[in-house]
């Protein structure tokens, strides 16, 4: 709560467009131009997971304005994942005080500090990622031991379930990651024939039903099944294609490269060796038949996915020291640096003999002293201290709150629309303080669509976008456009806001939505 008083208070919790997308799609479900509850307004490009998470609360303006309705999630996601990889490494290691070194790492990463204050989804997908894990790791234990397995079973199937409609990382996990990993386990422990099926048909046939699910609603709502992946909202779209970034599409070594580039942005790299050190002894220990458990082996499947998604082109990260783009998609390893960095003071502190055990006290306490230090490191670099932010707060970003100023200060009644296709547009719903109901936007398709054909009959307002969008390519096709619109001051570099000359404000908007 601390962080979040301090973010909030530079004004710094509500600045990814992404964040205030998902309060906007929460915010729809009651608050929208057909003024009636819908739960479709949940999401079309985003999973619904946090959006929904987030209605109970967003229906208060300032826990909606400020952004808190997504950041209570958040913070309670940071301080799960804290507990949760605590229980991670005592189990792996059955060492408390190893459990507390891995802990130390989630609570002094700052850039996951600073999201654990916003409305964005890296700590929920943490955290979900960190219970996902507990639970195959405790499954894998109970299988091993011959003990009752249904209750790690039914949390597992759970867990999946919920990871995979919070984003699309953990459809890679379950399916590629999760799902081999799982087999193998049952596999190895003589669990055969109709038995294996059925338990691993337990276990994966929630996310899968969530997953078949997403898919179907793509295809019912765009009439097709991708769209989310390939359709003008996508990241492919909106970041490879629309900022020409395709250094690392069809280069493994470049991905490879990039991803790490990212996680180093991240993480002190004194963090990071020890980290490495970590995976090498659990590696060693592994195959001299020390180490008993594979499932934590599911961990650094998140690499696997950032790396395939830049060779595929699905995401772009820049990180480098003139630009920065999708820094954050280098910190959802930390599950995984946490673990192995507290892997070694954790089975040194839990051995038997009595030298060992001392020098795991010692090797802990140090652990501990370093990851404080890195943070003390992280907040005295004027680079990295704002790495999650770089490329966000920019003259653009400081064009558009002032946009969404002078849209609050102007506007009075009639609808505005808006095409949220554009990566800054959609938070100008959320900062300009109007109520969602006043927006015409493409969350309502045939009203949309109509309104596409013949833009002056639905809205008094018009905001079309500098780069120009869907809305903006409409009106230039109107004769005579400037006879029945005047362009308004607010008008800068982020667009132009257009009001209906004062004597064609006859029509009311709610005729407007009955014809």
């Amino acid at each position: 709560m601390c962080s979040f008083w301090y973010y909030y208070g530079k004004g710094l919790t509500n600045v990814y467009p992404d964040g205030n997308s998902k309060l906007a799609h929460s915010r729809r479900v009651f608050d929208n131009y057909d003024g009636v509850f819908k739960l479709a307004n949940l999401g079309l490009i985003w999973l619904w997971g946090q959006s929904s998470l987030m209605v109970p609360t967003v229906w208060i303006p300032w826990m909606y304005h400020s952004g808190m309705s997504g950041s209570i999630i958040s913070i309670a996601s940071f301080v799960m994942t804290a507990i949760l990889v605590y229980e991670i490494v005592k189990l792996m290691t059955g060492s408390k005080l190893g459990g507390l070194v891995a802990s130390s790492i989630i609570l002094t990463t700052l850039n996951l500090v600073y999201f654990a204050t916003t409305p964005m989804t890296e700590p929920q997908i943490i955290a979900s990622f960190a219970l996902c894990g507990l639970a195959m790791i405790k499954f894998e234990l109970a299988v091993k031991a011959k003990s009752q397995s249904l209750k790690w079973l039914v949390i597992a199937a759970l867990s999946f379930g919920y990871a995979v409609n919070v984003r699309y990382d953990m459809w890679f996990m379950t399916a590629a990651i999760g799902f081999p990993l799982m087999a193998l386990i049952l596999w190895t422990n003589n669990v055969r024939g109709w038995e294996f099926v059925v338990k691993l048909g337990q276990i994966f046939s929630v996310p899968a039903v969530g997953v078949l699910g997403w898919i179907l609603w793509q295809y019912l709502q765009t009439g097709q099944p991708f769209y989310f992946a390939n359709g003008p909202y996508s990241a492919h779209q909106k970041d490879v294609v629309g900022l020409n970034q395709y250094d690392s599409v069809g280069n493994i070594l470049v991905s490879i490269r990039t991803y790490i580039s990212a996680v180093r942005w991240n993480f002190d790299d004194r963090v990071l060796v020890l980290a490495v050190g970590g995976a090498l002894i659990y590696g060693t220990r592994f195959v001299l038949r020390k180490e008993r458990l594979i499932s934590p082996v599911f961990f650094a499947g998140i690499c696997l996915f950032n790396v395939e998604s830049l060779f595929s082109g699905q995401s772009t990260i820049a990180a480098d020291t003139t630009h920065q783009l999708n820094i954050r998609y280098g910190l959802t390893v930390v599950i995984a640096i946490a673990v192995l960095y507290a892997y070694i003071p954790g089975v040194l502190s839990a051995s038997s003999r009595c030298v060992v055990r001392y020098s795991g006290y010692l090797v802990a306490a140090l652990a501990i002293g370093l990851a404080t230090q890195s943070l003390v490191v992280q907040l005295s670099d004027p680079v990295k201290n704002t790495t999650v932010l770089t490329g966000y707060l920019t003259p653009d970003y400081y064009a558009r709150v002032e946009m969404a100023e002078c849209m609050a200060e102007r506007y009075d009644n009639g609808g505005i629309l808006i095409d949220v296709l554009p990566p800054a547009n959609e938070p100008l719903t959320v900062e300009s303080r109007i109520n969602q109901s006043e927006f015409l936007t493409e969350t309502y398709s045939q009203l949309w669509k109509q309104a596409l054909a013949e833009p002056l009959y639905f809205t008094d307002w018009i905001y079309v976008s500098q780069g120009g969008d869907r809305v903006g390519d409409s009106i230039a096709q109107v004769p005579n456009f400037k006879s029945y619109y005047d362009k308004t001051s607010c008008s800068n570099s982020s667009g132009t806001l257009y009001l209906r000359k004062e004597e064609y404000r006859h029509h009311t908007r709610e005729l407007h939505v009955e014809e």
